[in-house]
């Protein structure tokens, strides 16, 4: 330690730096993990997924169609399908599940169409219904990302009017005092 430099000036210096090095840190973690993301989009996952978006968003507003309220594709379903499957699901498991979106083809086959897309609105009906009926895991899985897709959406969360923290138990209310979210709760 020099002679003009005392304990508290040095300490003081390494606290400047540290908090530099932290708010540098800080300023470039957004801009390094968007590079990571560029990278991760030209994968073969992200490739097959994209071929397939179609067919998903076929099948998600059949699961959830558009009434009076808004359908799956309108909550962004389809998207947040294509996200699970390149960023949170590991390669095997999301080459899995693409691989076995095949079903749907040979589904819409088995009512005489050519292939799912090309079906007719009854014929798309009927091999859900049917690969439902057989516990067909491709059409399992990707209705359990459907549902939950949806029921997590702004759209849905607005239409229940989900509240995180609601207020007293009211037991004895009609359904227009309620609202549509009492229907989840079968009263």
């Amino acid at each position: 330690m020099a002679k003009d430099q005392s304990p508290a000036k040095i300490d003081s210096v390494n606290r400047r730096g540290l908090l530099r090095l932290a708010a540098g840190g800080m300023i470039a973690l957004p801009f390094a993990s968007s590079l990571a993301a560029c990278t991760q989009a030209d994968t073969p996952v992200a490739d097959a997924i994209s071929q397939h978006m179609q067919l998903i968003s076929e099948v998600a507003e059949l699961v959830i169609p558009e009434t009076d309220t808004p359908g799956a594709t309108q909550a962004g379903v389809p998207e947040y399908i294509a996200m699970i499957l390149s960023d949170w699901l590991n390669p095997e498991d999301s080459e899995a599940m693409i691989a076995g979106l095949v079903a749907f083809d040979d589904a819409a086959a088995a009512q005489g169409a050519e292939a799912f897309l090309a079906a007719s609105p009854d014929q798309k009906a009927a091999a859900l219904t049917a690969m439902e009926a057989e516990h067909a895991p491709a059409f399992l899985d990707l209705k359990q990302m459907i549902v939950f897709g949806y029921c997590t959406s702004e759209a849905a969360t607005e239409l229940l009017n989900y509240d995180p923290v609601p207020g007293p138990l009211s037991a004895c209310l009609s359904l227009e005092e309620a609202g549509p979210a009492a229907m989840l709760y079968g009263h």
